[in-house]
């Protein structure tokens, strides 16, 4: 069956707050560092870095500030708990919404950046297995096929046969979730959320999204 509109969300701070997701991997990694090394305190100092804007190399830092000495198979070792751990995430109240709402007439796709082990776990964790048609978790396709390379995007429309008009992406980050779709003719939606990461980040107009919204509920609106 021809389908008239086909939405396809992010899902970091798109479907729900990544920010979760970073808390829960620290948790797991202090509970760790404190049950096998008895060393307290680590949640603390490291998501203080992350709420300060460190991004990359937290864990050093953090350990760092409480005094520990590690190598690089260490911070490795703890870079693999914290991709592979079980995340403690939720949707966010309007994304819950917008996933029923368009399932149950719309086509509907998942198209997301990260670590498939990472990603795989959220899609889990959340529960939305069952929200989409289609999923394309971009490292899957080769880590060089990250957004925004056209690769993601191209495989969604082979799999939904439809025509790039027919294609709405729905993503928060302005520096690589909108820019192939337009050049490819999909249209482009940017949700832009008071606590999101690139809630105030500034872009060419080949980068920025077509339309800016500040709920997903608003989408009934525009598509």
């Amino acid at each position: 069956m021809a389908l008239t509109q086909i939405v396809i969300f992010d899902m970091d701070d798109t479907l729900y707050p990544e920010s979760e997701y970073v808390s829960s991997g620290l948790k797991s990694i202090s509970h760790f560092l404190y049950t096998k090394y008895n060393i307290p305190n680590f949640y603390n100092h490291a998501f203080a870095l992350y709420k300060e804007g460190e991004r990359g190399n937290i864990f050093n830092l953090a350990l760092d500030q409480l005094g520990i000495h590690y190598n690089d198979a260490f911070i490795f070792q703890l870079v693999e708990m914290y991709r592979n751990h079980s995340p403690q995430i939720k949707l966010f109240e309007d994304a819950d919404w917008a996933l029923k709402f368009f399932r149950t007439y719309k086509g509907i796709g998942l198209l997301t950046d990260g670590y498939a082990n990472s990603q795989i776990s959220k899609v889990k964790a959340l529960g939305i297995q069952d929200s989409f048609d289609f999923i394309v978790y971009t490292d899957l396709l080769g880590k060089d096929k990250w957004k925004p390379n056209h690769l993601p995007y191209l495989t969604m429309m082979e799999y939904f046969k439809g025509q790039a008009k027919d294609f709405v992406y729905v993503g928060d980050n302005p520096l690589k979730d909108f820019v192939a779709a337009k050049m490819l003719g999909w249209k482009t939606i940017k949700i832009r959320r008071t606590i999101g990461e690139y809630r105030d980040v500034k872009v060419d107009e080949i980068y920025d999204a077509d339309i800016c919204i500040s709920s997903l509920r608003e989408l009934s609106n525009v598509i």
